[in-house]
């Protein structure tokens, strides 16, 4: 036992008196018996500062500590400059470029902001799996959340399904938009199979608020979207149903990608949450990257100019 390795977790017990630490750790804590098993291992679960059996019975006022362990990365790593907004002992919080995979797949197999995670988390006292609480689409940039140790991303799993963790995009879309709305529209795959989504009836739940910024004419419009539901390109989809798709979207917008930018214009600006341990408000925030900057400033002039 290493008493002075950084820790998973550190929490005063304020639960019903007598319950068992094994039923705490798996149904309050949401550790697998696989990890438990490795835990106690480890000698890595501390009551009171002492080491515990996983059959002792918890009292009020007990001070749990749960010591972290090496885990495997889970994936290669690989040297990748990461520019990192926020970081503490439980998360993380990353500024994903556009072109960045964030996982791999089929053929993105490195290169990755996960493989870049993978080595990043290597260099500490301890290694640690690569946890991933959100993903965003290759061409999408902006704020991506990553926890440090498996108890903490169930937290923040569980506050993402239960909608508190809010997160805002930017995006610039075709057309003359104004106002704000809800777009309520079910979605689904094209086909079996297909990466391309629809709206559907036979579709999944999709909800996304959108509020405008600012408008230039006919010629396009910078709007804030924040998500309910989290589908597959649910923005990407959801703008092109009420005819105003994302500049640069070769997918649902303009099919021979001529467009005045080279990507979807979609960045991740916002994240707004309570931070899983000390409760803290956190609302993260990034710039939009050079290529939705400098198109915001182009269409500022052309408007100055009355082009």
């Amino acid at each position: 036992m290493n008493v002075s390795a950084p820790t998973w977790l550190e929490t005063t017990f304020s639960g019903k008196p007598d319950t068992r630490l094994s039923t705490y750790l798996k149904h309050q804590l949401g550790l697998s018996t696989t990890l438990l098993r490795k835990l106690k291992q480890s000698q890595a679960i501390l009551v009171n500062g002492r080491p515990a059996k996983t059959n002792y019975y918890l009292q009020p006022g007990d001070r749990l500590q749960i010591l972290a362990i090496d885990e495997k990365p889970g994936l290669p790593g690989e040297n990748i400059p990461l520019n990192i907004i926020y970081e503490d002992d439980y998360l993380l919080v990353v500024n994903k470029p556009a072109g960045m995979v964030t996982h791999p797949v089929k053929h993105y197999t490195s290169g990755t902001l996960a493989n870049a995670l993978a080595f990043y988390f290597t260099q500490g006292p301890v290694s640690r799996r690569v946890r991933l609480v959100h993903r965003l689409d290759k061409d999408t940039s902006g704020l991506v959340l990553v926890s440090a140790n498996p108890i903490i991303h169930n937290r923040l799993v569980r506050d993402l399904k239960t909608k508190a963790i809010r997160r805002l995009y930017w995006a610039l879309v075709e057309g003359e938009l104004s106002g704000s709305g809800t777009i309520d529209a079910p979605i689904d795959r094209e086909t079996p199979g297909s990466s391309r989504h629809i709206v559907t009836p036979e579709g999944k739940p999709s909800l996304t608020h959108y509020r405008v910024l600012k408008t230039w004419s006919s010629r396009a419009s910078l709007v804030e979207l924040e998500l309910e539901t989290g589908r597959t390109h649910q923005i990407r989809v959801h703008m092109a149903h009420i005819g105003h798709p994302l500049l640069g979207d070769y997918i649902y917008g303009d099919p021979k990608g001529k467009g005045p930018i080279n990507r979807q214009a979609l960045h991740a600006k916002k994240l707004i949450f309570a931070h899983p341990v000390s409760g803290e408000k956190l609302e993260l925030e990034v710039p939009l990257p050079e290529d939705m900057d400098r198109l915001v400033k182009l269409y500022d002039r052309y408007a100055e100019l009355g082009l």
